[in-house]
């Protein structure tokens, strides 16, 4: 009998042991998790745009000449998918290829398209429409400058239209005479208005160096001339490098894209401070002007 008992108590001190190595606790496992590098990640919206206006002053010969002033441009308009582009001023037609050689590579691809040269004085500019072409396409043959038959305009507004996504938009482009920004704004009500009207596209996005404030024109009246027109570039925005306080540089949409497309993610970029610029003579000799952006959402339904 006893013996009976202790080889059951052998057996059950078996069982026991092994059922205590089972549950032991394994090591933690100290392997580090695989990592993911942050910088390789597209962290915003992989569905918006971002629409900038830049008045790249007296963009001209011995602009594009100036390497290091050349760098911080293209830095600038490789930040956005379509940058318009006012004040390329120059007789020769090299100033945009040349910005354009600077900021294509094997990754890159950007192209443009570009009015004729316009003004009433030997001092003519050109408008430019800058664009990635992996993000926003040209739509053909959709360009033109704006017909001024009584002669209102210093440079009549440039216009083109582009898509991104489910995303098509018009694009008008300005720089309007600061002496006259009054009454050229209030023609180009007028103008803007028509493009809306006559066409079943109301996707119309109106940008460009306004001299909507300071001296030219209290800031205030804009939306007294331009009622319908969305503001997205508010009345507290700098848009100057200067000392001085002034939102010459507008953005502004209608209805369904001021309310639905558009993020309402906008404002003047900084870029000095954001790229650690301090040499005022450099920052200088880029632009007297910030541009000037708006984010816009291009995977919802095309509304019109």
């Amino acid at each position: 009998m006893k013996q009976k008992y202790l080889i059951l108590f052998l057996v059950v001190s078996i069982i026991f042991v092994a059922g205590c190595t089972t549950n032991t606790p394994t090591e933690p496992n100290t392997q580090k998790p695989e990592t993911i590098n942050i910088t390789n990640l597209n962290t915003e919206n992989l569905h918006t745009i971002k629409i900038a206006s830049f008045n790249i002053q007296i963009f001209g010969q011995d602009k594009i000449k100036k390497s290091e002033v050349m760098k911080i441009i293209t830095r600038i308009v490789k930040e956005y998918d379509l940058v318009a582009i006012q004040e390329v001023r120059s007789t020769e037609q090299n100033i945009i290829p040349t910005l354009l050689d600077y900021i294509n590579d094997v990754d890159t691809k950007y192209d443009y398209v570009i009015s004729e040269r316009l003004g009433k004085t030997n001092i003519k500019e050109q408008y430019a429409f800058v664009y990635n072409t992996k993000t926003v396409s040209l739509i053909p043959n959709s360009s033109y400058v704006v017909k001024d038959p009584d002669d209102v305009f210093e440079r009549e507004p440039f216009v083109a239209s582009f898509k991104s996504g489910n995303f098509d938009f018009t694009m008008v482009d300005n720089h309007i005479k600061p002496e006259d920004a009054e009454a050229e704004l209030k023609h180009l009500e007028v103008v803007i208005d028509n493009i809306y009207n006559s066409s079943s596209e109301k996707d119309v996005i109106v940008v460009g160096d306004m001299n909507a404030d300071g001296k030219y024109l209290n800031e205030n009246k804009l939306a007294v001339i331009l009622p319908e027109w969305t503001q997205m570039i508010g009345n507290n925005e700098d848009t100057t490098v200067a000392a001085s306080d002034n939102t010459y540089d507008r953005m502004m949409t209608r209805d369904t894209t001021a309310k639905v497309e558009y993020t309402r993610k906008s404002g003047a970029f900084r870029w000095d401070t954001e790229y650690g610029v301090t040499d005022p003579e450099l920052i200088k000799n880029v632009s007297d002007h910030y541009p000037v952006y708006a984010e816009f959402q291009t995977d919802l339904p095309d509304d019109d």
